[in-house]
């Protein structure tokens, strides 16, 4: 049994990527911009094609251009947030 649990434990880490290897990622972001006073929504997205980016490196790019909601306004009656999605192209 044991020697079957290590079987696959190897198979399985073959198997995986590493996350040293490198692609291009489709990155799409999308920024909100909410107006309180009024409940519009504005909503702009961008797309960035990032090559010869690890999968740390793709995660990086995703956690550094998503943001939590925050005021932008004087008043506090203008919030925006955005959220980023990085896709390797296969």
């Amino acid at each position: 049994m044991k020697k079957l649990i290590g079987l696959f434990a190897i198979i399985l880490l073959f198997s995986c990527e590493k996350l040293d290897d490198t692609y291009c990622y489709d990155c799409y972001k999308w920024t909100f911009q909410r107006y309180l006073t009024t409940g519009k929504l504005v909503l702009w997205q961008d797309t960035v094609l990032k090559c010869d980016y690890s999968e740390l490196d793709a995660q990086k790019f995703e956690d550094l251009h998503t943001l939590k909601a925050v005021p932008i306004s004087t008043c506090g009656d203008v919030i925006r947030w955005s959220v980023c999605i990085c896709e390797k192209q296969e």
